[in-house]
């Protein structure tokens, strides 16, 4: 079904620190994905507790451009979003966290849908689509199961109040050594700077998080290919 494009708005009506770029303007819109930061941030209190209300604003602003991106046709919403993915883990935000908020922006509109709003189905099913998409694009870096024994053995040494009050730790940072091995640079220096932070966290955390890095940035690298024996 073809859907018409939605109302557009500048950014900074949203966000006074916003860019130039426009983002939806439809009421039904706006209300799903303030639904999907919120959610977000529910399963990821990193979120607040670095970023605090500049950084809702600016997840507010970036869930309505996201949402003015479902309009585009799959490759050209997959360049857009892989885009922004890569700026944002650069910044303390690895690639787990695009992935998440896109399947909580789906089932936001999914409600929609159900609340009888069918204009809004295909574009959650494109949210989901990319979302598998970069999940899909860090398991060719980091398999399921390397990715699973480094948050197992996080979780086994994080002290249990920090723990408790960042649940998904051990994910993010392995998410962020995902993203530094798919070439974006400052992935891991920048979730360290503030996970990894001597004034912020106690010895038992901070030697936790430090293992964890240590064990992802420490894999074998590849043979390269020789000729067969």
């Amino acid at each position: 079904m073809t859907t018409a494009p939605q109302p557009t708005q500048p950014a900074t009506r949203l966000n006074a620190e916003a860019g130039d770029h426009v983002v939806t303007a439809d009421p039904a819109a706006l209300a799903a994905g303030a639904a999907a930061v919120e959610r977000t941030y529910q399963a990821f209190p990193y979120y607040q507790l670095r970023y605090g209300e500049r950084g809702r604003a600016f997840s507010a602003s970036d869930s309505g451009w996201l949402m003015t991106v479902a309009d585009l046709d799959d490759a050209a919403a997959l360049s857009e979003i892989q885009w922004l993915t890569r700026v944002l883990a650069a910044r303390g935000m690895p690639s787990l966290l695009m992935e998440v908020h896109l399947r909580h922006l789906a089932q936001e509109l999914d409600a929609l849908v159900a609340a009888g709003q069918p204009q809004w189905g295909d574009r959650a099913e494109r949210f989901r689509r990319i979302a598998d998409q970069l999940q899909g694009a860090r398991r060719l870096v980091m398999p399921a199961e390397e990715a699973d024994a480094l948050v197992s053995a996080f979780v086994a040494a994080a002290p249990a109040p920090e723990a408790a009050r960042l649940p998904h730790t051990g994910e993010l940072l392995a998410a962020a050594l995902a993203d530094e091995r798919d070439g974006v640079r400052q992935a891991v220096p920048s979730v360290l700077s503030w996970l990894a932070d001597a004034e912020r966290f106690p010895p038992a955390w901070l030697a936790a998080v430090h293992a964890l890095v240590a064990a992802g940035q420490a894999r074998p690298e590849p043979a390269p290919d020789g000729p067969a024996r």
